[in-house]
């Protein structure tokens, strides 16, 4: 099966994510060469919603204007999706369950993202910007 890319450019707003789900979703349909299970694709969906979320909450939260790039790649039943923006660095951390005691709201964003994809990646480039990298595996290839 040949090479699939994908491209997606919005205003950092919770108002799109419908739209970035649904193309995922079509795209990670589109990839494996067998049926993929719809379970491995709502879990890419889930892992692009909680990291898109948190791109625009916390990175360009004091940015109106900014703006988050994601680019895909789908081959051999992989699927890799990068996303850009210029916001805020993010600290990295062990992703971990928050104490259920404490009955939090929030903070459970990058233990799901890491439940869901095979891998995960950040790095901030020499140009400045965030770039997270999430890959999966779908079909028989594994994946979980």
């Amino acid at each position: 099966m040949p090479t699939r890319q994908f491209s997606f450019r919005f205003p950092a707003s919770l108002g799109y994510l419908t739209a970035l789900r649904h193309a995922v979703q079509a795209f990670c349909t589109d990839v494996p060469a067998s049926q993929t299970p719809e379970e491995q694709v709502y879990q890419m969906q889930l892992a692009v919603s909680e990291l898109t979320t948190n791109i625009i909450v916390h990175a360009n939260k004091r940015n109106p204007d900014a703006v988050v790039a994601v680019e895909g790649t789908g081959v051999d039943g992989v699927v890799t999706l990068d996303f850009y923006d210029w916001g805020v660095p993010y600290e990295m951390k062990t992703p971990a369950l928050p104490d259920p005691e404490s009955l939090a709201e929030g903070g459970y964003g990058s233990f799901i993202i890491q439940q869901c994809v095979d891998t995960v990646s950040y790095e901030r480039d020499a140009d400045g910007r965030n770039h997270w990298r999430l890959e999966k595996a779908f079909g028989d290839t594994g994946g979980t």
